[in-house]
């Protein structure tokens, strides 16, 4: 399942889960999305100016790697991760007149990521 394919879901079917975001410009940690386990890793990238991800499962093997974080651009996950779902980061709504350029450098103040999936795979 895709973004294109959760909009035609009845929002009474989709559950919005908050992951953590921090300050640090690199970190990591587990996370359960659709009872599986997944490490989500997120690392600021100097060159492009851009924070990125990756997401490993519960081997520690990739599924996805250095994954640009775009906001309110949902992110489809790959089909060898099993999820149905995809990631969402947006704008604090008290924030949101700013503009990427000046708001990204401190993402866990200024936006919130977010897993949207089916209510009924959680």
């Amino acid at each position: 399942m895709s973004y294109s394919s959760l909009l035609e879901i009845d929002s009474g079917e989709l559950s919005i889960i908050e992951l953590p975001l921090y300050s640090d410009l690199s970190y990591s940690y587990s996370t359960t999305l659709e009872q599986k386990t997944f490490t989500l890793i997120i690392t600021w990238n100097t060159f492009s100016e851009s924070w990125n991800f990756s997401l490993n499962d519960e081997d520690d093997e990739p599924l996805l790697t250095n994954q640009a974080l775009v906001y309110s651009f949902p992110i489809d996950l790959p089909i060898a991760s099993g999820l149905e779902g995809y990631l969402l980061l947006e704008p604090i709504s008290s924030n949101s007149k700013g503009k990427w350029d000046t708001l990204k450098w401190d993402l866990s103040s200024n936006y919130s990521l977010y897993f949207v999936t089916k209510t009924s795979l959680l």
